[in-house]
């Protein structure tokens, strides 16, 4: 999940890990970043909370056939309570993900007034892993048990942030700690890319985090990981470590202006 979340199709070129198989990049699922939700996540279920499931979970489905643009192998599987949740399931493993209804301003309504779902009454149900799912499954590289850990630490932890603290995670892009955007930054985009115990996680734009706050997220004493080591190394680079797993969090920066100089003269 954490490898087709955390990988947009628009990374600049300088930024892109040398190896990187960009058919991670054309899945849907990383469009789950760019909306206002939240991630609360169980052992091998995950929630997304938005006020609007049945619309966002169009970035994860397959549509009818052999297609590669949601989560390969990611099935519907049922409605709860009228429209509190959709569930899905991952046939390869077996995992859970829910679309649950949340209102941001009215906590304790768990259900739509209306309820619709058009695009989850059009997903495949299916256990059938078509050729191409299967060339996108196998296009991620092998994740050692630490390093799986850790990502899933990171995608459980996307939408985290502590006003008091001063420190937020924000799906990395979108930071919820006003007044520390970066001026002159270019567009958002998210980049991982690893393979075994290492990986790397590259992101930014105008709302890009820090990645202190994303290494102090994976270590706090209340919501980090127990075991998690974090080293800072200035102000756009950290490291993760986690058993044998190493995670390195870089926010590398480029202006609007030099990338545009970049693309005129290239023309």
């Amino acid at each position: 999940m954490a490898v087709l979340l955390l990988n947009t199709l628009d990374v600049p070129d300088e930024f892109r890990l040398g190896d990187t198989d960009r058919r991670v990049a054309y899945s849907g699922v990383s469009h789950l970043t760019w909306n206002p939700v939240i991630l609360s996540a169980q052992y091998d279920d995950l929630s997304i909370l938005t006020p609007t499931p049945d619309h966002l979970v169009q970035c994860v489905a397959d549509s009818p056939g052999d297609s590669t643009h949601g989560v390969p192998g990611l099935r519907a599987e049922a409605v709860e309570n009228d429209g509190e949740a959709l569930v899905l399931r991952h046939v390869p493993t077996g995992a859970l993900l829910r679309f649950r209804y949340f209102e941001y301003y009215n906590h304790r309504r768990r259900k739509p007034s209306w309820f619709f779902d058009t695009h989850f009454a059009a997903m495949r149900r299916d256990c059938a892993i078509g050729p191409r799912e299967r060339a996108v499954l196998d296009a991620v590289p092998p994740i050692h048990a630490d390093a799986e850990y850790l990502l899933a630490g990171v995608t459980a932890r996307l939408t985290c942030w502590h006003k008091q603290e001063g420190w937020a995670v924000s799906r990395l892009v979108h930071d919820d700690i006003a007044h520390r955007g970066r001026d002159k930054d270019y567009w958002p985009f998210l980049h991982l890319w690893g393979e075994g115990t290492e990986w790397v996680l590259r992101w930014g734009g105008l709302g890009s985090v820090p990645p202190a706050d994303v290494a102090h997220a994976l270590t706090h004493e209340i919501v980090g990981l127990k075991g998690a080591r974090a080293v800072v190394k200035g102000a756009n680079q950290s490291e993760v470590r986690f058993g044998k797993a190493r995670l390195v969090l870089e926010r590398p920066r480029t202006e609007y202006s030099d990338l545009f100089g970049r693309w005129s003269r290239a023309r």
